[in-house]
C-alpha cells in the first residue's frame, strides 16, 4: 500500500466516524467565514494581514452575514466551482447564491451522502449542486469539465503530496480560474491538530500537524503553473473544544464555558488563505 493510499484509508476510517455529527457549531462557523474570505477577495488589492477574530460561542448559523460579493469572478448565471474535500457541503451551501453551479467531490462516501441528502431535502437540481465520491489524485476524471474557481477549505493539511494535489485542481481550472485554499498556518498560532502524537496523526490521516508554511504553500502554486499568487493570513476563529479532544489542540486559551453540563475549552485557531490564477 503506498503511502498515500494508507493517508486515504485512514482519512476514510476517521471521517466515517465524524460524518454523522460533522455539522456542529466550530464548523458552521468555519465553514461562513471561509466563504466570505472567498467571496470577498479582491487579486488586485488583498491584505496581507488581517487581524479579524470570529467567534463560535454562542453562535447562529445565520449570524455571520455575507456581505456584497467584492470579485466579478462570482456570478449566478455563469460561475461553475469545484468544491475540494467538500464534506457535507456546509461551504458549497453558502457560496451557492453567488454561482450557477457547484460539484463537491470527496473521498468519504458518508459525506458525500450527507452533501446529497441536504440538497434533495432542499429541492436543488443536480444541475445546480451535487456531490461525487472521487478521489482526484488517483483519478483525473475529466468529465467534470472546467471551472471558474476551485475551492478547498482544511483538507491540505490532510493531504501529503499538496504539490501533486496542487496541479491536479490547477489543471481544473478554465483560463483566469482562481484556486482558493483555506488552511492552517503553522507557527501561526493555534492549532486543530498541533498536540497530536505521530501514532495520533496516523489514525486521523494528518499529514501535516500544525498546519502548513505559507511560503512553501505560494511556492507549489507557482510550480502548478498559477500566476498572482497571494497569502492572505491571521483571520482566527474562536472554537469551543470538548474535553475529551483538547488534548489534541494547541492554542488554548484557558477560557471556559459549561453547556449542558459540559465543559467546553476555547481555542484560538489562524487561518490563511492561499489564492492564485490559471494564466
Amino acid at each position: 500500500m503506498s503511502h498515500h493510499e494508507k493517508v486515504i484509508a485512514a482519512n476514510l476510517s476517521s471521517f466515517k466516524d465524524k460524518a454523522a455529527e460533522y455539522d456542529n457549531e466550530n464548523t458552521q462557523l468555519i465553514s461562513r467565514v471561509v466563504a466570505t474570505k472567498v467571496l470577498q477577495f479582491r487579486f488586485d488589492n488583498a491584505p496581507d494581514t488581517e487581524e479579524t477574530e470570529f467567534a463560535s460561542n454562542d453562535f447562529d448559523f445565520n449570524d455571520l452575514d455575507i456581505p456584497n460579493v467584492a470579485d466579478e469572478l462570482w456570478d449566478p448565471e455563469s460561475t461553475r466551482v469545484l468544491d475540494f474535500a467538500c464534506g457535507t457541503g456546509l461551504v458549497s451551501q453558502s457560496l451557492a447564491p453567488y454561482c450557477k453551479e457547484i460539484v463537491g467531490v470527496d473521498i468519504s462516501p458518508d459525506m458525500v451522502g450527507i452533501f446529497n441528502q441536504k440538497i434533495e431535502n432542499q429541492g436543488i437540481p443536480e444541475s445546480e449542486m451535487r456531490a461525487l465520491v472521487l478521489d482526484l489524485l488517483a483519478t483525473d476524471d475529466d468529465s467534470l469539465g472546467q471551472f471558474d474557481a476551485v475551492v478547498t477549505s482544511l483538507s491540505y493539511h490532510h493531504i501529503h503530496d499538496t504539490d501533486k494535489c496542487t496541479k491536479r485542481l490547477a489543471g481544473k481550472l478554465a483560463p483566469n480560474g482562481r484556486l482558493y485554499v483555506i488552511d492552517i498556518e503553522k507557527g501561526s498560532g493555534g492549532s486543530v491538530h498541533g498536540r497530536m502524537t505521530d501514532e495520533e496523526a496516523l489514525k486521523e490521516g494528518v499529514a501535516h500537524r500544525g498546519g502548513l508554511e505559507a511560503d512553501e504553500l505560494v511556492q507549489t502554486f507557482k510550480n502548478a503553473g498559477l500566476d498572482q499568487v497571494k497569502v492572505t493570513r491571521a483571520f482566527r476563529v474562536k472554537l469551543w473544544v470538548p474535553e475529551d479532544k483538547v488534548k489534541s489542540f494547541s492554542g488554548i486559551t484557558g477560557e471556559t464555558k459549561v453547556v449542558n453540563g459540559k465543559t467546553l475549552h476555547c481555542s484560538k485557531v489562524n487561518l490563511m488563505l492561499v489564492t492564485g490564477r490559471r494564466k
